[in-house]
């Protein structure tokens, strides 16, 4: 290995950690600091966390990024090796395969984001690997990755699913990694951002909203889509009221001039 390579793996390393920071931050400081009480009457929990909840999401948030780029590393190991299907030039397979690659990756994330959360969830299996993410009952956007190394392990293993068997230019890989973090940082933003009428929408109504993963935190079971909505609906394990629930808080007014008044609590643990 060259000391470019090197210096570009150690560089890899560490860049999650600043992505997160960024991405996880600028949410937080803006929806839960910054516009938090004009933006109340948009917020889906009943009660706010303590501060030492948010200490824990952000703990087990390092965490699993640690996981997340130890195993990226191997990865690149085996791109150098020349055993994955990544490729640098997008001419080798066309600019119509490079964006199509993207509804590709997309559709198979959510399809094994799905099934392994749903995996995550058997009873022999949730109080060892996705306890720990469902503590956060009212998540923060800091809950994103809070999760238990196997949950971390479990949640990597769509990159080898798809670098070692699809053709992927490694700006599409890359450009997965960073959309992925936002959309799992909406989810648990704590603040509906879609628009009234989203879910009637049939155009629309596919895309999972924050109330449909907030709901899951919230009941622990059903809504365990990631992008879509599609798997819950094929599998009736959306929540019966999640449209309802979502047209709730979409259609509420702004409270002008009314401070929060929602109290603080410690997570619960089913």
């Amino acid at each position: 290995m060259t000391e470019k390579q090197i210096i570009e793996l150690v560089t890899l390393a560490f860049s999650d950690y600043f992505e997160y920071g960024i991405v996880a931050g600028a949410a937080y400081l803006i929806f839960w600091k910054l516009l938090k009480q004009r933006l109340i009457h948009k917020f889906l929990h009943k009660v706010t966390p303590k501060k030492e909840s948010i200490r824990r999401e952000m703990k087990y948030s390092l965490f699993s990024i640690f996981i997340f780029k130890a195993c990226t590393v191997l990865i690149v190991l085996a791109y150098l090796g020349g055993y994955t299907q990544l490729y640098e030039e997008i001419s080798d397979m066309g600019w119509t395969y490079y964006f199509f690659s993207f509804l590709i990756i997309l559709l198979i994330h959510d399809t094994y984001f799905y099934w392994s959360h749903r995996f995550m969830h058997h009873p022999k299996i949730y109080k060892y690997v996705h306890r720990v993410h469902h503590q956060s009952v009212h998540p923060s956007p800091w809950a994103a990755y809070a999760f238990h190394p196997w949950e971390a392990l479990i949640t990597f293993g769509i990159v080898p699913l798809l670098v070692f068997c699809i053709p992927l230019h490694l700006s599409a890989i890359m450009i997965f990694f960073l959309f992925s973090m936002i959309r799992n940082v909406i989810g648990h933003l704590g603040f509906e951002i879609f628009p009234k009428g989203f879910t009637k929408n049939k155009w629309l109504n596919w895309s999972a909203t924050v109330t449909h993963h907030n709901q899951h935190h919230e009941k622990f079971h059903g809504n365990y889509g990631f992008y879509f909505t599609v798997w819950d609906k094929l599998m009736k394990t959306e929540a019966a009221n999640y449209e309802s629930a979502f047209e709730e808080v979409a259609s509420r007014p702004p409270r002008k001039k009314e401070k929060l008044k929602i109290k603080s609590t410690s997570y619960q643990v089913e």
